[in-house]
């Protein structure tokens, strides 16, 4: 065994990008019929994220992200809380201004 190595059992390495780990673990969220921002169940009205009072807008600098003011994590400054203004609402959907 090398200072590298990591020993038996580890999984493979993998080249996919966290953005697009991501991306996939939220697919597989809305799937199962949960919105990835809240875990709460998807309401199948046609309105999105960008329809509702809850969505914040952090940044507007270089690049806007934008945050759910629900989110099970908080409103932090990493990826994995960001939201896609095109996800499906959830059941705690407000109408926006």
């Amino acid at each position: 065994m090398t200072l590298f190595d990591p020993g038996p059992g580890a999984p493979p390495p993998t080249s996919e990008s966290y953005g697009s780990r991501l991306t996939a673990k939220n697919a597989g969220i809305i799937a199962s019929g949960r919105n990835p921002a809240t875990l709460l169940r998807i309401i199948d009205n046609g309105r999105t994220c960008a329809d509702c009072s809850h969505l914040r807008c952090n940044g507007g600098y270089a690049r806007t992200f934008y945050k759910c003011e629900l989110h099970r994590q908080g409103m932090t400054f990493g990826p994995a809380t960001d939201v896609r203004k095109s996800w499906p609402a959830c059941e705690s959907f407000e109408a926006g201004e």
